[in-house]
């Protein structure tokens, strides 16, 4: 298969979603499939198109609505040349597949390139709008509806737990039944053996 992966970020930044996002590369990389990084490129100094540890990554500036007027009239032209450069690299690489990793301004974009492409979206929530600090996704309209339409357009919805599956729920009109859990895994020395784990705040 040819996988394009949708993260919201990715190397040199780091964290769980760029993490997280390498290694299903590298795993797939490693499996025979075709797999490119397609991120956003923040800050805008990052080049466009890189290579990052045998991993392909393009980094594409995708604009969201701002509220001032300015903004708002310049959005809709900016966001049709961001899409028409998505749209350019899906024809050069062809994916079969969009995986959205941590919604973000990278799904809002992904719906409308799959949908162009024909190809089957997935979108795998990772605990966005439940560690939102900044509460992006209740000052932003147009983040909430394009999470609210992802979940009802997209071929498959994961979630990194129960936690994070049942708040799309309640929150963002996802079908009970629709999305489905999938622990994000870990990787194991060999010869080491998982044990059950104890949290201060379990009973």
């Amino acid at each position: 298969m040819r996988v394009a992966l949708l993260p919201s970020a990715y190397a040199p930044a780091v964290g769980g979603v760029e993490e997280l996002t390498s290694r299903l590369a590298h795993r797939l990389l490693d499996s025979g499939d075709d797999v490119e990084v397609w991120t956003i490129r923040h800050p805008p100094v990052l080049p466009e198109d890189d290579e990052v540890d045998r991993v392909r990554v393009r980094r594409f500036l995708l604009p969201m609505p701002r509220m001032s007027a300015r903004a708002l009239v310049s959005f809709p032209r900016e966001s049709r040349r961001a899409l028409a450069t998505l749209v350019a690299a899906a024809e050069e690489f062809r994916p079969d597949v969009v995986h959205v990793q941590c919604f973000s301004a990278n799904g809002a974009y992904a719906m409308p390139l799959a949908n162009r492409l024909r190809v089957p979206l997935v979108v795998t929530l990772q605990g966005e709008a439940v560690m939102d600090d900044m509460d992006i996704y209740d000052r932003s309209l147009a983040l909430r509806l394009a999470l609210t339409r992802a979940g009802r357009k997209a071929a498959a919805v994961t979630a990194c737990s129960r936690f994070v599956l049942e708040d799309a729920e309640a929150r963002f009109g996802l079908a009970p039944g629709r999305g489905r859990v999938i622990p994000n895994g870990v990787e194991l020395a060999e010869g080491v053996t998982a044990e059950p784990l104890s949290l201060p705040f379990e009973r």
